[in-house]
């Protein structure tokens, strides 16, 4: 008899709003999530949303400090870490 795979909730959950659009990704991996939701062209400053279980973390950036953070990788780990969710 097959065996289903279980499937383990992601950690986190992020939600970006930038260019007057907002997108949600469930993740283990906060770092690899911002990387991937960069923009062809960044117009507008950003409000990032993160939640782990019951805690819940909001930022807003600039749009200079946002290029930052998608450019940079240790400006990204930086902001990880400042989020408060570990």
């Amino acid at each position: 008899m097959p065996t289903k795979k279980q499937t383990k909730p992601k950690a986190y959950s992020l939600l970006m709003t930038f260019n007057g659009e907002t997108y949600t990704v469930e993740t283990n991996d906060l770092d690899a999530a911002l990387k991937a939701m960069k923009p062809a062209l960044l117009h507008t400053e950003s409000y990032v949303t993160a939640t782990k279980g019951e805690k819940v973390s909001e930022r807003r950036l600039s749009r200079v400090q946002t290029q930052r953070m998608f450019l940079d990788d240790v400006v990204r780990q930086v902001f990880v870490n400042n989020l408060l969710l570990n």
